[in-house]
């Protein structure tokens, strides 16, 4: 294969040239970009495909560094040439891709989902999508598969590098011995990863989004730039780079989401790439696996896919009814390359190369700033339209189109009862009236809605955290993991009830949670740890109904409403029953009352469910599996009528409290 430089040796770094072209490194590219495609695809045994960005992260700053360190040593770094050159590279694509997207979202979205599309665009193309996406889902929470523009994040990093990087360079290379400038990138990636190992146990969330956490990633591939040439025997260099294709595979495959990441973890795929880069021009194993012309040709396109493959997959599952399961992955994988291999010959090619379509790096800065503006009027103008809710029929509008008022309204007795007990003693007991302690994670408030308006003489006490329902302290470290966004109020809310003492002050505990990793037989255990008395009232809900999509979306794809519940069964998740036998036999012999939730508004055996309640003709869930308002109280309303067993010594006004 013939290569205009066979060797990464120093004088290849600090003099690079136009021509230069390394084939292994694009070959890297299409590893990287596939294992994150697969593992987008939820291909088996690609669990830790994600770890393909490191991988991008490396080889960028390896090949940024070489020509900003060159430029640097002879005095004549050119910004404005440098980010003529980002801006050619990175954004026609994205121009594209995001009006795409956009096309797509106002034929195929709700109006919700619309305005959410354009507001998360916005972020993209200003290069702080990582901001958003951090301050509005975690990486690997369900909401993130609904996010069209999820994958930018790794752009915004990538920008955000590039401010601030040209100027450290220019200046330890004009004020440091070359010496000095290796020792302070070594000490950069050391801090780094201090970084990121300390800001994992933090906000694993924080550390995962956010560039600073990342820089050793940049800095790995930056080293490569000082060091000097290897004497390595040729069986030795062929053993490291055999060594390190396994080892990038490996992490590719078991290095999977259920690890504390980034923590430290992301070395594993950084130092392999950075030794691929090293090594890798002179071997045969590289030239075998990463630089023949399949790989090279992917890895030309890997930018295109990478921007493309996401949207692609968003986009089917929006048109699916089960979208956790992909049942066409080939279909996917082709169209998202067809439309990658497109893009880079029509747009990429033509407008990388300078003195052709962009022939100056004025004009590139004009196309540029009327780009950013046309992309970011035509993203706000979709939010000023709300969507454009003209595009839905009158009656799916009326029924989707007050999402945002009903996730506000399910707080509305939450938010009365602390306004009246003063915000600073909501969560405090009564010295004068029945406590009715409410433990739960997210799921805990769909309980006070239901039983509230059933008791007001009552003293509720809600006690639920988001993501942390009621376990012993051995569950919580088993099951809940560091740096995670609830992390810290989970632990505090689990050590509060370890002891049982909190649980003291209640005279009756009432149970609202999901159950999905967290299980019936947690649920059991933690019980068993209070040693209640036997006599102690106990309520227990099941399981609420969880769709594959949103429940607005469901609606609004079937555009109607007669005859909805008879198509509802190809969106209700197995988990809706899953647990359902196992957690009514716990509450049972844990002498408790339990509540169907799913069972009282779905039918087990037809999987129909009633999916609006009241003459407003509100909906079952605003979202995939949280009850509406106005569904917690048709529930309440059930259980007053259907329930007489429940301890109704504790509903009279004039019963004295146990404590």
């Amino acid at each position: 294969m013939q290569r205009t430089i066979s060797i990464i040796s120093p004088e290849s770094i600090t003099n690079p040239s136009q021509t230069d072209y390394f084939p292994h490194i694009d070959g890297l590219r299409t590893f990287a970009v596939l294992s994150v495609f697969l593992f987008h695809l939820d291909i088996p045994y690609v669990a830790g495909g994600f770890l393909g960005v490191d991988v991008f992260f490396v080889i960028s700053g390896f090949l940024i560094t070489r020509i900003l360190k060159q430029e640097a040593e002879v005095s004549r770094l050119d910004a404005v040439n440098f980010y003529a050159r980002r801006v050619r590279r990175l954004f026609p694509a994205l121009f594209v891709v995001m009006g795409f997207c956009l096309l797509a979202g106002i034929f195929r979205y709700s109006p919700e989902r619309l305005i959410e599309l354009a507001n998360s665009g916005v972020s993209a193309i200003l290069s702080v999508s990582n901001f958003y996406f951090y301050f509005n889902n975690d990486y690997f929470d369900a909401a993130a598969e609904t996010q069209i523009f999820l994958h930018t994040w790794s752009l915004a990093v990538e920008e955000q590098f590039y401010l601030v990087w040209p100027l450290i360079i220019f200046l330890i290379v004009k004020y440091l011995s070359k010496s000095w400038q290796m020792r302070l990138v070594i000490g950069l990636c050391l801090v780094g990863s201090i970084a990121s190992y300390l800001g994992t146990l933090i906000d694993a969330s924080m550390a995962f989004y956010m560039m600073p956490f990342r820089i050793t990633e940049f800095g790995l591939g930056a080293l490569l730039c000082w060091l000097p040439g290897t004497k390595l025997s040729p069986r030795a260099k062929e053993l490291l780079v055999l060594l390190a294709v396994i080892t990038m595979l490996a992490s590719f495959a078991f290095i999977s989401d259920q690890y504390l990441f980034p923590g430290l973890w992301f070395l594993v795929p950084s130092v392999a790439t950075s030794t691929l880069i090293y090594l890798g021009s002179t071997s045969r194993v590289s030239d075998f696996l990463l630089a023949n012309p399949i790989s090279t040709y992917f890895g030309k396109i890997s930018y295109s896919l990478y921007l493309f493959h996401w949207p692609v997959i968003v986009l089917y599952k929006n048109e699916q009814s089960a979208d956790t399961i992909l049942d066409n992955q080939i279909a996917i994988f082709i169209t998202a390359t067809l439309l990658a291999i497109t893009t880079y010959h029509v747009v990429e090619q033509p407008l990388r190369r300078p003195g052709t379509i962009w022939p100056t790096n004025r004009k590139v800065a004009l196309n540029f700033i009327l780009g950013i503006a046309v992309v970011t009027f035509s993203f706000r103008y979709v939010d000023s339209q709300d969507g454009f809710p003209g595009r839905v029929p009158k009656e799916i509008r009326i029924v989707i189109q007050d999402v945002e008022t009903e996730k506000s309204k399910r707080f509305q007795i939450l938010k009365k009862i602390c306004k009246e007990r003063g915000w600073d003693k909501c969560s405090k007991s009564s010295d004068s009236k029945p406590n009715i302690f409410i433990l739960g994670d997210s799921h805990g408030i769909d309980a006070l809605n239901a039983l509230q308006p059933l008791w007001p003489s009552l003293h509720f006490v809600m006690y639920s955290e988001n993501g942390c329902p009621p376990m012993t302290m051995s569950d919580f470290e088993r099951g809940v993991k560091k740096g995670t966004r609830h992390y810290e109020k989970c632990l505090a809310k689990t050590t509060a009830l370890s002891d049982g003492s909190l649980v003291e002050m209640a005279d009756m505990l009432v149970i609202s949670s999901r159950y999905t990793w967290y299980s019936p037989e947690m649920l059991d255990r933690f019980l068993g740890s209070l040693e209640l008395p036997a006599d102690f009232p106990i309520i227990v809900f099941g399981q609420a109904p969880s769709f594959s999509k949103d429940l607005p979306e469901i609606v609004y794809h079937h555009q109607q409403l007669a005859g909805l519940d008879a198509h509802v069964s190809e969106f209700l998740e197995e988990d809706t029953w899953k647990f359902e036998a196992s957690l009514k036999e716990v509450a049972l012999s844990n002498n408790a009352t339990f509540i169907a939730k799913a069972g009282h508004f779905c039918d087990r055996n037809s999987n129909q469910c009633e999916l609006f309640h009241g003459n407003a003709q509100k909906l079952l869930t605003y979202d995939r599996n949280h009850m509406s308002f106005d569904s917690a109280l048709a529930l309440g309303d059930w259980i007053s009528k259907n329930l007489p067993e429940l301890p109704k010594e504790l509903v009279a006004a004039n019963l004295e409290p146990r404590y």
